[in-house]
């Protein structure tokens, strides 16, 4: 949607200068994707205090990266708060070990 695609649905807005449209423009556009991440961060902070099972295979996750996975091997965080705290961790990286942990995934093999 362009500014003024905006201004023809909305003509009462077209005293608004083109700069602002086109700003409301992309945050609408990008309203979706940051909803989304409110989501996810409000889900960790849930999250903070919960286990992580001696049996997640930190190796065999998929898109972690291979220094986070070295990380978690060595430090073997007993929580998510614990994991979080280690230099390098990002919100991705956590996201998707409540994934794996939820889903019972990804056990070490015996």
């Amino acid at each position: 949607m362009t500014p003024n695609d905006v201004t023809r649905l909305w003509p009462e807005i077209a005293e608004i200068d083109a700069t602002t449209i086109e700003q409301l423009v992309v945050d609408a556009q990008y309203a979706v994707y940051l909803e989304r991440q409110r989501a996810d961060i409000a889900s960790v902070r849930r999250d903070e205090q919960r286990g992580i099972p001696d049996w997640l295979d930190y190796a065999a996750i998929p898109g972690l990266s291979i220094e986070l996975r070295q990380k978690l091997q060595q430090h073997q965080p007993q929580t998510i708060a614990q994991a979080q705290a280690l230099d390098g961790m990002t919100p991705a990286a956590i996201t998707l070990l409540l994934s794996v942990i939820r889903r019972g995934e990804l056990r070490k093999a015996s």
